[in-house]
């Protein structure tokens, strides 16, 4: 059976690993909270998808009637448990807006003839990896066809922020993630669409942004999906959901339950605590002064660090003696291929030269680190073909390392 994600579980993840084992794998039972620009925005989803099912029928609603399906949207909405975030905007403040933003959105496209709609929140499913059977699933706000054959995912946005249109040429992935994945899921579902093009809409700003990634840029994405979905399963094998403390954890409905956050809400009195509980503030306090002092100690001792090697080099030795011991020195240029935290791009494109060389050869080093798959390129074990692309990946690294040995003390003969 198939193993099924979604952008907003990748998402999930990447911000907080413990996160979502509390919500996706131990389904932890709690009183869900929405902010409200979350709301305002599947508000504004819903009505547009009333607007265009209307227009599918031959029915060009009228402002007012589309006005007033936004109201009556609000009318049941749960006020008191919708999350306001500042304190300028109010939560009215957010009705009115959308509903403004609404209002721009029909004077811009009104009478809604600028291509076919064909669909609206049309759920897919689409394959990112055949062999391990993983699939994504995620739903499109609305596809149109051109009079030309083209066809438009029309993708809404109700966000804070927009990117800078000259980001987004110079970096097409920029913004365009989740709606790029679309584009992959078009092209699998629908395969005899032609031009498939992308279309976001910017409705709290009245802006959109078009554009048509190009094959290589897809294939990168989902190599990239493939990548996010192998660490969540790379979690789930060894059941390594690290928290991430962050700005994110103040409006996290796990708080109380989380590992990283719980005590630091019992010594605030926000959460009952015992003696375990002050005891562990008293020895987190003698920690934090010990690694404080640490780091003092360690900022001379890299300072000398860097003295004692150019002592060295000068020298011309690789062992420098003092009264108490000796000190050996390693330095020396290091071969590797670049890290995901050093280089992403390469990380991924070394990914996809290995797969495409050799399924097999992929799994055996799918879970293994850069640092073993250059072993196997140095030692020559890899096939020729795929040595000489991954040559081009090869990067220097300075290493130098310092190990102490101390003489024994007089009398000493053990």
């Amino acid at each position: 059976m198939a193993e099924q994600y979604s952008y907003s579980k990748l998402n999930q993840f990447e911000r907080c690993p413990q996160q979502y084992k509390f919500h996706y794998i131990e389904h932890v039972p709690i009183e869900r909270h929405v902010t409200i620009e979350l709301f305002t925005g599947d508000v504004l989803h819903r009505v547009l998808e009333k607007l265009y099912e209307a227009r599918m029928l031959g029915k060009v609603l009228t402002k007012e009637e589309t006005l007033a399906l936004y109201d009556t949207e609000w009318e049941g909405a749960p006020m008191s448990t919708l999350k306001v975030s500042g304190d300028i905007m109010k939560a009215g403040d957010f009705v009115k807006h959308g509903r403004s933003a609404l209002e721009n959105y029909y004077d811009t496209y009104q009478p809604f003839d600028s291509g076919k709609t064909i669909a609206v929140e049309q759920k897919v499913d689409f394959t990112i990896d055949e062999a391990r059977g993983l699939k994504m699933t995620g739903r499109i706000d609305r596809l149109v066809r051109r009079e030309d054959g083209t066809v438009e995912i029309i993708d809404y946005k109700y966000t804070r922020g927009i990117p800078k249109r000259q980001e987004l040429e110079r970096n097409p992935q920029l913004g365009l993630y989740q709606t790029a994945l679309y584009q992959l899921a078009a092209k699998e579902n629908w395969p005899d669409f032609g031009d498939v093009h992308i279309r976001m809409i910017y409705l709290r700003q009245g802006e959109e942004f078009s554009a048509r990634l190009e094959p290589d840029v897809l294939d990168e994405i989902r190599e990239q999906t493939l990548q996010r979905i192998l660490a969540i399963r790379r979690a789930k094998r060894d059941d390594d959901f690290q928290p991430s403390p962050g700005p994110i954890c103040a409006w996290c409905q796990y708080v109380e339950i989380c590992p990283a956050k719980r005590h630091e809400l019992m010594v605030n009195d926000e959460l009952t605590a015992d003696e375990e509980a002050k005891r562990g503030q008293e020895l987190a306090e003698r920690y934090l002064v010990l690694a404080q002092e640490e780091k003092i100690a360690k900022s001379a001792k890299d300072a000398i660090k860097e003295q004692i090697l150019n002592s060295a080099r000068n020298l011309k030795v690789t062992r420098l003696s003092g009264i108490r011991g000796s000190i050996g020195i390693t330095d020396k240029e290091e071969a590797e291929f670049p890290s995901r935290t050093k280089d992403r791009d390469a990380e991924l494109a070394i990914s996809s030269a290995v797969k495409e060389a050799d399924f097999d050869l992929f799994e055996l080093y799918a879970n293994l680190n850069l640092r073993e798959l250059y072993k196997a390129y140095d030692r020559e074990q890899l096939p020729e073909a795929l040595r000489e692309k991954l040559s081009q990946f090869v990067t220097s690294k300075h290493t130098v390392v310092l190990r102490t040995k101390y003489n024994k003390p007089a009398g000493d003969d053990d």
